[in-house]
């Protein structure tokens, strides 16, 4: 059994070296792989084979090599070169950067430490050097870029008193005068931050930062950045009325318009004009005038239409019954008795319409008939026609009677006495009844004569 138990440890020994051995082997071949990939690597990072160069391979994998052999640290907007042989620091070129992973910044908005008990003057000056503001250390290295210009976030460290995730920004203004920021977020009521949070939170504290530096390639600037210089460190803004690419910047033509920070120029909005090139921020046309989008030039506001404020993206049509001359500011109510379409630049009389209120004489378009009759006119002028029978005037008011005969005078005078015939008539001829009278005749003639005078 003791040798059994002898033969076994000698053979979990014997195993034991031999992974070891393989574990060297393996260790020793890659490290000569990386030797060789590192000596058939151009000064220019590029893979040479039989003097001939290949498919470019990641630049950074050339000069990682390089940088631990050399173990050279540059300077933040320079980087590490190998085209003589040696780790040596260039300028970025135009249109690129370096920064840093983990920047130090002071707060310019943090000036009163009184704003937290936490924070000691004493503290950030042992930790940065400085004291006059609150200062924070960040670390940008989960961030794809390390630039405030794109936002990128940090977790970061006030003087390891309190901490917070952090967000860059910048901003340039027509001056061309750039602003850094931080804005962190804190929850209200933070027991550390105390009132400090109110210059930390929204559009953050201004700050200057130094970056720490130590990278070894320069990156291009991104769009929307203009790196006009070498030995950028953190990439600006592209300055007002301008489009940048990083690397150059074009102005933005009339019409269009930029207020900084832009890869491309925006056209000018509804209600604005941009006049000229290189345009930064878009002109608010007045009241009583409107543009469309692209505009050079204000437009004078149309007839029957209102462009009531300033900036006015579209004139306002007037409502029926409203009215408004070109220019104006606001739709105006027709007056009584007048009326307008929808649109219109002037009010026009209205058609009378009847009414049952006797009271309506027509001065607001309505009219009342009396008896009757079918409302005509316009208003201040309505009249009604076809009267009930027996009425007319203007209202069928009127009642028509028929007119009443003259009456003859009574005569009061005496009738004229009657005239006494001619005796004997003139021209008779006599005939034998016309013989001289008889005694008896004449008696009876003389006896009427003598009633006849009594009787007058």
């Amino acid at each position: 059994m003791g040798a059994r138990r002898h033969a076994k440890t000698l053979l979990g020994g014997c195993e034991a070296v031999a992974f070891a051995l393989v574990f060297i082997a393996t260790f020793v071949v890659c490290h000569l792989a990386g030797v060789v990939s590192s000596a058939e690597l151009g000064s220019d990072g590029y893979a040479v084979s039989d003097g001939e160069v290949e498919a470019p391979r990641p630049f950074a994998v050339g000069r990682a090599l390089k940088h631990l052999e050399l173990d050279t640290t540059c300077e933040p907007g320079t980087s590490v070169t190998h085209e003589q042989g040696e780790g040596v620091c260039v300028d970025c070129p135009v249109g690129h950067y370096t920064s840093g992973r983990k920047p130090v910044c002071k707060l310019l908005d943090l000036t009163d430490f009184d704003c937290s008990s936490y924070f000691n003057p004493t503290a950030f000056q042992a930790k940065y050097a400085f004291s006059d503001v609150v200062g924070v250390e960040c670390d940008f290295g989960s961030a794809p870029t390390y630039t405030l210009f794109e936002q990128s976030t940090a977790t970061c460290s006030f003087a390891d008193v309190a901490f917070s995730e952090c967000t860059g920004s910048a901003a340039i203004d027509s001056l061309d005068a750039v602003t850094f920021r931080l804005s962190c977020d804190i929850d209200a009521g933070d027991i550390v931050f105390q009132t400090c949070r109110d210059n930390l939170v929204g559009t953050g504290s201004r700050v200057t930062c130094t970056w720490e530096g130590g990278l070894e390639n320069c990156t291009a600037c991104p769009p929307g950045t203009f790196c006009e210089g070498m030995n950028t460190i953190d990439p600006p803004p592209c300055p007002h009325g301008h489009a940048c690419d990083g690397a150059s910047k074009s102005a933005c033509l009339a019409g269009s318009y930029s207020t900084g920070g832009l890869a491309a120029c925006l056209n000018c909005p509804n209600g604005s004009t941009c006049p000229l090139d290189g345009w930064g921020e878009p002109s608010k046309c007045p009241a009583k005038y409107y543009s469309g989008t692209g505009a050079t030039v204000c437009e004078e506001c149309w007839a029957g239409h209102a462009c009531p404020t300033e900036a006015t993206e579209w004139p306002v049509r007037c409502l029926e019954g409203y009215y408004a001359p070109a220019l104006s500011d606001q739709c105006s109510q027709c007056a009584p008795g007048t009326t307008s379409d929808a649109g219109s630049s002037e009010c026009s009389a209205m058609n009378c319409s009847a009414s049952s209120d006797s009271a309506k004489n027509g001065t607001d378009g309505s009219f009342y008939c009396v008896h009757g009759g079918t409302v005509g006119g316009t208003a201040g002028s309505c009249t009604c026609a076809g009267c009930d029978a027996g009425y007319n005037g203007a209202s069928c008011q009127t009642a028509i009677t028929s007119p009443t005969p003259a009456s003859t005078p009574a005569n009061t005078s005496s009738p004229p006495p009657p005239t006494p015939p001619s005796f004997p008539p003139p021209n008779l001829v006599l005939d034998d009844d016309d013989r001289a009278p008889t005694p008896l005749s004449l008696f009876l003639l003389l006896t009427m004569t003598a009633l006849v005078l009594v009787a007058t």
